[in-house]
Parts: structure tokens; sequence; C-alpha cells
């Protein structure tokens, strides 16, 4: 299933941030659950990978008061094409639209501050498993940014 809009969904958030002004996170596999390893530390992102693994949580993570970063969602349940488009569109605007309080206070946070439009969203299958397959624009890169994000396992 694949949702392109008859025009791509955009971002009025200001300021703008770049990709490669994110921060350092710690690494964290969506596959399966765990943070990464490597050399026995834990890994770090930062830059366009951490902004993908903020993609990637902003979408996994239902909403609630302990992570308002998350939203309201039933894509992953969508069986059809229909539900998927009316859901895709609602990831979309959301991901365009959303402005967190920065820490520290008055740093930006929030992917609408990054995404500048998004142009699809797909569901695909590879190696027996679902994912969602994002096509963005982001303040920073010139080319579309494409954000794998796995499905969740039931």
């Amino acid at each position: 299933m694949k949702w392109v809009p008859s025009q791509p969904v955009v971002s009025s958030v200001t300021p703008r941030l770049n990709v490669h002004d994110y921060l350092t996170d710690l690494a964290f596999n969506f596959e399966n659950g765990d943070l990464i390893l490597e050399n026995g530390d834990l890994k770090t992102v930062s830059g366009l990978e951490n902004f993908i693994q903020k993609v990637q949580k902003f979408v996994l993570t239902p909403q609630n008061p302990r992570a308002p970063y998350g939203f309201e969602h039933r894509i992953f349940e969508a069986t059809n094409s229909n539900d998927f488009c009316i859901e895709a569109e609602s990831l979309a605007r959301q991901m365009v639209s959303q402005v967190l309080e920065g820490y520290p206070p008055g740093s930006l946070n929030g992917l609408g501050h990054t995404i500048e439009a998004i142009y699809s969203i797909e569901r695909c299958i590879k190696d027996g498993r679902s994912y969602l397959l994002i096509e963005m624009k982001v303040t920073g890169l010139n080319d579309v940014l494409k954000v794998r994000i796995p499905y969740p396992r039931s």
C-alpha cells in the first residue's frame, strides 16, 4: 500500500533545524528493541543518524503522558488501502507540525523544525518483515531522504 498526496505535505514550522545539527543520543535498534553496542560500549548517533532515529521513535511510540513526542495513529492496523491512506496523511501532518519544548530551554526540538515536506508513505515487505518507507525533504539535505521504520512485532 502506498500513499502519495496530490501535493506534498509541507511544514510551516520556523525556525529551521539542519539535519546535520542534531546532537548526540544513544543508538537504538528498532528491529529488536535494544540499545546498540559497539566495541563493548554503547554506540551513539548524531546528525542525520540521530534524526532518522527520532523519526523512527516518533512513529513507533504511541502518544501518552510519558511520551508526548509520539503520535496518535492506527497506521499499523490499517488492513485496506483507504484506511492506510487516511492514517498516512494523518501521520504526515503530525510529523511536519511536531514542535516540542527543547532542552536546554529555547533549543529547537521536534520533527517539524527539520522536515520540509513529506512526499509519500508506503508499506513494504522485505524478508518477511513489514515496514514503512517515508520519503521526505529535510533541511540540510539536497536529496530526498527515505526513512525505513519496522512494523512493531505483535
